[in-house]
């Protein structure tokens, strides 16, 4: 990394969306440090990525892909949670979260395999640091569309 990216990481490294999702689930902060870790891991490899062309449409296609996946994590972690009533919401939440960063799971990019886990982990949190966007994914239930208060993003 360049000391410039370095100086930002230090300034600025803490202020993230995801951040916030994953602190309203109680997680440990050594668990929290790892996922911003694989955050930045994913953004300075994204970086070199698309400095050497890889196009937009492969990232929006690996986007739509995790987005759909994540959907099923969620739906999945719902269902197993029905058999367990006055779950909490920090309780659903780390589940869906556990479910979406499986270690098997690396999606693809572009039609060519990806070999480490930080690369879909941290585009998760990408994608989770974005309410406004199509392909939002939220690991607690109450940045989703149920959220009466208007924080949540679509899902």
């Amino acid at each position: 990394m360049s000391t410039n990216f370095r100086d930002y990481v230090k300034a600025d490294g803490r202020d993230h969306f995801f951040l916030t999702q994953l602190s309203r689930l109680g997680l440990p902060p050594r668990f929290v440090d790892m996922h911003l870790d694989n955050f930045w891991a994913f953004y300075c490899e994204r970086v070199r990525l698309e400095e050497e062309g890889v196009n937009t449409k492969d990232w929006s296609s690996r986007e739509d892909e995790l987005h759909q996946r994540w959907k099923v994590c969620q739906f999945n972690a719902e269902l197993e949670l029905m058999s367990q009533p006055g779950c909490s919401p920090e309780a659903r939440g780390q589940l869906v979260l556990a479910k979406t960063l499986s270690a098997d799971y690396k999606a693809p990019l572009g039609g060519y395999p990806t070999n480490h886990l930080y690369f879909t982990q941290g585009h998760y949190h990408s994608l989770a640091n974005k309410p406004l966007e199509p392909c939002f994914v939220y690991w607690h239930p109450s940045f989703g569309e149920e959220d009466a208060s208007g924080e949540g993003g679509a899902s």
